[in-house]
């Protein structure tokens, strides 16, 4: 991808011209990532925003925003979006991560812990799938 190649800027001219053309959570989410690989916190707050704005169950923008908030010592705030995350996606290996360090830094070692395993498990089995897809094995 372009990011991945430090085009970060590029990226971003792309992501601008799809959403003239439809607005929607996805193309917001990703909006989000490139301005957050460019350094722009403040810009990419307000993609994921809008994101839940047009869809309050996209679970993308609600783990990066709750990464962004954990990260700026917003624990609160990130708790609660990685709780609604893993409501809408109890699949999500990126939620429950999420939620595991936000309890953890409340001092809720233990559910931290559930959620942490959580996350690990559900990676590993995503790991397997892929590889058992690609392989064509079972």
């Amino acid at each position: 991808s372009l990011m991945e190649t430090g085009r970060a800027g590029e990226a971003e001219t792309y992501v601008r011209q799809a959403l003239t053309i439809q607005r929607e959570a996805e193309t917001l989410d990703i909006q989000g990532q490139v301005r957050r690989e460019a350094g722009d916190a403040h810009g990419a707050e307000a993609a994921w925003l809008e994101a839940l704005e047009l869809d309050p169950r996209y679970v993308p923008a609600m783990t990066n925003l709750g990464t962004l908030r954990l990260g700026r010592g917003q624990t609160s705030e990130a708790l609660e979006l990685f709780r609604r995350a893993v409501t809408c996606d109890s699949t999500s290996s990126e939620a429950h991560y999420g939620l595991g360090l936000a309890l953890e830094r409340t001092g809720m070692g233990e559910q931290a812990q559930k959620h942490l395993a959580e996350a690990e498990r559900l990676r590993l089995q995503f790991v397997r799938q892929r590889v058992a897809s690609e392989t064509g094995s079972q």
